[in-house]
Formats: structure tokens, C-alpha cells, sequence
């Protein structure tokens, strides 16, 4: 039975749907919270086949407008419920837990002992992320709407409501995704929100909650210090170890341009960097760590690749292709560039960048690049705009 407690890990946005095993047969079902629409509820049943078949709503059709669904057993029963998050109140749905039932059953409460529906903590928001924030082996809550709801389990299937300093930006038309995960290897999870608007970072939430014997301690937003700067309008994001090194990394799905891949650096910052050509090769140790006298120093590096819509924006305006890819990469390296703060030392790397772009051998998938006069002129116009 304890496998039932596995199942609804649902760290990462779930908005209106969510995967657990509704009959305790050790295959995956699914429950839609918006199944035609946002006001019915249906559970699809796994025949071990991986085929589906719709078994209704199991009894919990209470749930109207759904905004977000999350899998979890919250009593710790063995089986696993569904929460509903929603304009008429938040939901719970508990599993009735009869193996011998044809179909399982739901039950359905608002009630607000439970401490999801108390005034001012349902309503019209989006999505819901679920993961166990204080390690007691309940998952918790963090519903998108008004700033942000935290509901952390006590134990006994209810919550208390609690941000702990968490603070987002949520309303009708900034709909978006979080995830939960351990970043920085501390043995909590910590919480990435994903932001709408365009000319805005999004929210790295780093767990600093002392949760035993007594709760103490606030969250804290670290998106400045882990260099995750997306401003593009972001809607969802998910964590996971792309690169094998034992920490995880962030991947951040836009509105607009490519999406973002940020390598974990093991110290707490995220890394990104471009990928010029399909043979392109990279050997990095992101674990490196040298301490001498408290100064550390990591190694890694993640991918993306130039836009093609800056590239056809330049184009269009008369740039050739191969200085269109080379701007990019200028602006792409000058952003690390302009970072040092010794003046000589960041003089010779721009010369260097220059010099490699103007003649040395393409770093645009392979083909030869020969000086234009309209690159140059371009370099010129993004040196004096970085100066001004």
C-alpha cells in the first residue's frame, strides 16, 4: 500500500490534471479536472496496456471552474485523493479505499476544517505545485492566486495556510507554472515560479524554513544571485538533472523567443550558454570545486541555440546572414565580457571576441566567415551603446 504514497509526487505544475493510480494496481491512471470544459471532472483508468478508458468522475463532480488539480494521499490512508483548487472552493476528493469496488469512489468536501477554504484562499487563480516542503512525507500546496497561497500539511489531513515570505505576481491574465525542487542540495525543497510578464524575472524561492521542532524562518528570492535572468514572459517551468552531475537544473518554457536551460553550477547559480553547430562538443565538471582562502570556483556550461527571429529580424534589414549569427554571438559573449571589471583584461577579450568573428574560422556551423563592413559597423554601434 505504500506505493500509493509514490505516486502523487506532482512537484511540477499540474494545472488542471493529474497522473496517480486511482485503484492501487501499480499503473499509472489520470484524473482531468477541465474535461471539455473547466466544470467537469473525469478519471481515465489504465488497463495495464497503457490503454485508457473513461470511468467518470468516480462520484467528484462538486469542483466548478477548476483551476488547478494536484494528486496526493493526504491522510495517509494508502490511497491516493485528489485536491481541486478552484473559483467555488477548494476541494477535496477522498479515495474511499474499496479494492473490491468495480469502480473506486470519491468524496467530495469544502469543508473548511480542513484548511484549504478558508475566506480568501479560493478563487480565480491557475496553477497548483505539490511537494513535500518540510519533510514530515506529506505533500504541501502552492496555489497561484492572490500573491500566492502556501498550504503545508499537519500531518493529520489538514493544512495550515502559511507563505512563508513567498510572493508572486497572480491574476486573471498572468497565468503560469512553478515547480518544486531541491536546487542547492540542502535537503529541502525550494520553489521556482515562472513569471508572465514580459520585463520581468521570475521567482527562485529558496527554503530557508526552519520547519522542527518549531517554524520559524521565511523563504527568500534568489534569482538575482543565481543568475536566472529571463525577462521574455514566462509560462511554465520543470527541474530536472539534465546533466548527471547529482544537482538539478531548470528548464523554462517562454511566451515569446527560445526556451531558457540553466545548468546547475553546484553553488547555488544557474549557467547558460550557445550552442553554434550540430557537431558542437563540450566537456565540463560541474562538480569542480577548488577552495583556497573560501574562494570557490565551478566549471559547467548549459546550451541554447541563436534565434531565428532575431536572425530574419536582422536580415530583413539588410544584414547578411553569417553578420547576423556573429552580432548575436558578439552580444551573447559581451554580456559575460562586460563583466570584468579590469579594464585591460576586458579590452583584450573583446579585441580577442572581434578578432575571432572578423577573420578567424566561422563559429557558425562550420562555413568560413569573411570580414563585411556591415558587421563592423554594427560591433561599432553595440560598443557605443554598451558604453552609453
Amino acid at each position: 500500500m505504500d506505493e500509493a504514497v509514490i505516486w502523487p509526487t506532482a512537484v511540477a505544475p499540474t494545472d488542471r490534471h493529474a497522473i496517480f493510480d486511482v485503484d492501487n494496481d501499480g499503473d499509472v491512471d489520470f484524473w482531468s479536472g477541465n474535461h471539455d470544459s473547466y466544470y467537469v471532472e473525469t478519471c481515465f483508468r489504465n488497463d495495464g496496456s497503457a490503454n485508457f478508458s473513461d470511468i467518470g468522475s468516480l462520484g467528484f463532480s462538486d469542483p466548478n471552474n477548476n483551476e488547478g488539480v494536484a494528486a496526493a494521499d493526504v491522510n495517509r490512508d494508502g490511497w491516493c485523493d485528489i485536491v481541486h483548487f478552484c473559483e467555488n472552493d477548494n476541494w477535496i476528493g477522498h479515495h474511499q479505499g474499496d479494492p473490491g469496488a468495480s469502480l473506486p469512489s470519491l468524496v467530495g468536501t469544502k469543508d473548511s476544517s480542513y484548511g484549504l477554504s478558508d475566506s480568501g484562499d479560493h478563487g480565480n487563480g491557475d496553477f497548483v505545485s505539490a511537494g513535500d516542503v518540510n519533510n514530515d512525507g506529506y505533500l504541501d500546496f502552492f496555489y497561484h492566486y492572490s500573491g500566492g497561497k502556501l498550504f503545508v500539511s499537519d500531518g493529520d489531513g489538514t493544512y495550515t495556510e502559511n507563505v512563508r515570505g513567498i510572493n508572486v505576481t497572480t491574476g486573471n491574465s498572468d497565468k503560469f507554472g512553478s515547480a518544486w525542487a531541491d536546487y542547492d542540495n540542502d535537503g529541502d525543497l525550494d520553489l521556482y515560479c515562472a513569471r508572465w510578464d514580459a520585463n520581468q524575472k521570475g521567482y527562485l524561492w529558496r527554503n530557508n524554513v526552519t520547519w522542527a521542532p518549531s517554524v520559524s524562518g521565511t523563504f527568500s528570492n534568489q534569482s538575482d544571485d543565481a543568475a536566472i535572468n529571463d525577462e521574455s514572459g514566462q509560462f511554465g517551468c520543470a527541474w530536472g538533472d539534465y546533466d548527471n552531475d547529482g544537482d538539478l537544473d531548470l528548464y523554462v518554457a517562454t511566451r515569446s523567443g527560445p526556451n531558457k536551460l540553466y545548468q546547475n553550477q553546484g553553488n547555488g547559480t544557474f549557467r547558460m550558454s550557445l550552442l553554434l553547430s550540430r557537431d558542437a562538443m563540450i566537456d565540463t565538471k560541474p562538480q569542480l570545486e577548488i577552495l583556497a582562502d573560501d574562494v570557490k570556483c565551478t566549471h559547467g556550461a548549459t546550451v541554447g541555440q541563436l534565434d531565428d527571429e532575431a536572425i530574419f529580424y536582422l536580415r530583413s534589414r539588410g544584414v547578411s546572414v553569417d553578420a547576423a549569427r556573429s552580432l548575436l554571438i558578439y552580444a551573447f559573449a559581451g554580456e559575460s565580457i562586460g563583466q570584468v571589471r579590469i579594464a585591460a583584461l576586458r579590452d583584450k577579450l573583446q579585441d580577442l571576441l572581434s578578432e575571432r568573428l572578423h577573420y578567424g574560422e566561422s563559429l557558425t556551423f562550420g562555413r568560413p566567415f569573411e570580414y563585411s563592413d556591415d558587421f563592423a559597423d554594427l560591433v561599432r554601434a553595440a560598443d557605443r551603446r554598451r558604453e552609453t
